[in-house]
């Protein structure tokens, strides 16, 4: 089973999280978040990776912007930088099992894919920092459907 530690920041509003964002081209996974009231709802949770063809958190987080969380109140942004055991290397497969992973356990409401099951690589997540509603250790083996 592979370890993966998931050190989480913020929360952001839109606009700070964006131009804070701006420079980094990063990799990991992002949740967002709406509070209202008392009450926090976990909206939608995302990845990037540092490729050419993929966008930074601050892109991705001005696409949703202008897609769907344009007219939103008590929107938050938390950044997950993922960190890998030594030896592993980042990919974009290794991001999205993680990030499949999050989505099948966590139901966000807004997420499409990855909500039905999970089918990705043997993962233990642990995610450290402000991880707002995330549990704290996730393990795949748990929630891996099996057929006999």
């Amino acid at each position: 089973m592979e370890k993966v530690v998931i050190v989480w920041s913020g929360p952001y509003s839109i606009e700070p999280a964006i131009t804070k964002l701006d420079k980094e081209k990063d990799f990991g996974v992002y949740m967002i978040i709406r509070k209202w009231g008392n009450k926090k709802s976990l909206l939608y949770i995302g990845s990037v990776y540092g490729e050419m063809y993929w966008r930074s958190f601050a892109e991705r987080i001005a696409e949703h912007k202008r897609e769907w969380l344009y007219d939103l109140r008590g929107i938050r942004i938390y950044v997950g930088r993922v960190k890998l055991q030594k030896g592993k290397r980042h990919s974009k497969k290794r991001i999205k099992d993680i990030e499949c992973l999050l989505i099948y356990v966590h139901e966000p409401i807004e997420n499409v894919l990855c909500k039905s099951s999970y089918n990705g690589r043997e993962l233990k997540i642990i995610n450290t920092g402000r991880k707002g509603p995330l549990l704290r250790e996730i393990y795949s083996e748990d929630y891996r459907e099996y057929y006999y």
